[in-house]
């Protein structure tokens, strides 16, 4: 019997996929100015991780999670990335970013999770944003 390798679910481009994902945050990042959303900050890191984009949303802060995905099954792979752990980190993100920047404790926060679907050539085709994800 003849082992057949498993062929790749996606390439990797040689830039590693950075130039697609650069291109998604800031469609999202267009995307929710044209929601009325207020941006505060892009790219926060810290030692508990990344905070994609930062914005404000009426009284809300509002933590954007970005995911990029390709291919028809893209709406279904980028909501179930979003798993427990990243909710976590995504939470203990935030409480850092509320204290780093001396925002008050009782601020209202929401998370939300942009889904950008990528043509074949990982151009943008659509964004999604779903409000309050979890």
């Amino acid at each position: 019997m003849e082992y057949k390798r498993p062929r790749p679910l996606r390439t990797i481009p040689p830039d590693g996929g950075q130039a697609a994902w650069r291109a998604a945050e800031g469609a999202v990042h267009r995307h929710i100015l044209q929601q009325g959303y207020q941006p505060v900050a892009r790219n926060v890191r810290s030692r508990y991780g990344e905070l994609d984009i930062v914005a404000r949303d009426g009284d809300a802060m509002v933590f954007l999670e970005v995911k990029a995905r390709r291919g028809s099954d893209a709406l279904l792979a980028g909501s179930a990335s979003v798993d427990p752990r990243k909710r976590a980190r995504l939470r203990c993100m935030a409480a850092w970013y509320l204290g780093a920047t001396g925002m008050p404790a009782n601020t209202v926060c929401r998370f939300d999770v942009a889904l950008v679907i990528l043509d074949s050539d990982g151009r943008p085709a659509a964004v999604q944003v779903f409000q309050d994800a979890f």
